[in-house]
């Protein structure tokens, strides 16, 4: 017979893990627990399902490095003893970022509870988050390791994430396809959860709120960084580059690299990056007759594929490749007979 104590040891022991872990227990008149723990590309899935019989069970939840938490609470309500207790309601919601996390929740005798926490290192999630919305204050208390927490001001889920809960959850794909399909719905998930807490300006547990609400503050070296790293596009475009390389190069996180360059000069970095391609692109094509090799171009600018570089060419210019040269060359004909 596993005693209250030994369960509550072993489940503390998996809350804390960061590697892909499982608890199934099953101890008549005590409990029926199961915990998994998937990881995903700097992300933990834990899903948490758990029915108690005669006795209370408390589980001390402890975090001591950062995590972005996304909650969901299935079924049941997750009761928080902490100095002011609260419940999470069924089918609620919250998202948090916790530097470092220490709460204790109880399950109450006779009571299902069953829910879905996805941890995130900010990390990674600041590496991966799209430049467009760099200047998210939700993701400003990430980079500046401020707390938000709203884990006991949940709200209800509405049907769009209820429905991509259940995809997450129910996902019939495995290997890399499931890891593709998981990490776009967590993606999802977290643009959803930022949307409706978009009106939380602070932390929500008893603090003063936080001034996030103006733009990142850079720094005169963050802005010679940027610079200079601007001049240094200028010049080497074709090369292969990545965010976190420039990143690298200007001494700066990916974070302050997007924010900081969409403030400065008005424009993402990769978009900057293809702008100087495709005019480079234009001038190659209105320099040379027929005989340019498609292909040599569309490699040297570093796409793929000639298809890929010409639905590229045709977005931003509105014409193909062979279309704008076919328009140019008429142009220069129509003006040399006249």
């Amino acid at each position: 017979m596993i005693s209250r104590e030994a369960i509550e040891h072993e489940v503390n022991t998996v809350y804390k893990s960061t590697a892909t872990n499982s608890l199934s227990l099953k101890e008549p008149g005590l409990v029926d627990l199961e915990v998994q723990v998937r990881e995903l590309k700097g992300a933990f899935i834990f899903t948490n399902t758990i029915q108690t019989h005669d006795r209370d069970l408390y589980f001390d939840l402890e975090r001591t490095e950062p995590l972005v938490m996304m909650y969901f609470q299935l079924q049941g309500s997750a009761h928080f003893v902490d100095n002011k207790p609260f419940k999470v309601l069924p089918m609620h919601h919250s998202i948090n970022h916790v530097p470092l996390f220490r709460s204790r929740c109880v399950a109450e005798k006779n009571t299902f509870s069953k829910n879905l926490c996805i941890k995130i290192r900010p990390a990674v999630l600041l590496r991966e988050w799209p430049d467009e919305l760099s200047g998210d204050r939700w993701l400003r208390a990430v980079e500046a390791g401020e707390p938000m927490i709203t884990l006991h001001k949940s709200r209800p889920m509405n049907y769009t994430i209820q429905q991509n809960v259940k995809q997450l959850l129910d996902c019939p794909y495995s290997g890399q396809l499931g890891s593709y399909v998981k990490e776009s719905i967590i993606r999802l998930l977290l643009i959803q959860q930022l949307a409706e807490f978009a009106d939380e300006s602070g932390p929500g547990n008893g603090q003063q709120a936080l001034l996030i609400n103006q733009p990142a503050k850079l720094t005169t070296s963050d802005v010679a960084a940027l610079q200079d790293l601007r001049q240094y596009l200028e010049q080497h475009f074709l090369e292969d580059v990545s965010l976190d390389k420039l990143a690298r190069r200007a001494g700066l996180n990916s974070f302050k690299l997007k924010h900081g360059f969409r403030t400065l000069f008005k424009t993402s970095v990769m978009r900057f990056i293809d702008e100087k391609k495709m005019n480079y692109a234009k001038q190659l094509l209105l320099a040379h007759d027929d005989s340019t090799d498609r292909f040599d171009l569309s490699d040297l600018l570093g796409y793929n594929h000639y298809s890929n570089f010409s639905a590229a060419f045709k977005k931003h210019f509105g014409h193909s490749p062979s279309m704008y040269r076919k328009h140019f060359s008429d142009k220069k004909y129509l003006s040399h007979i006249n």
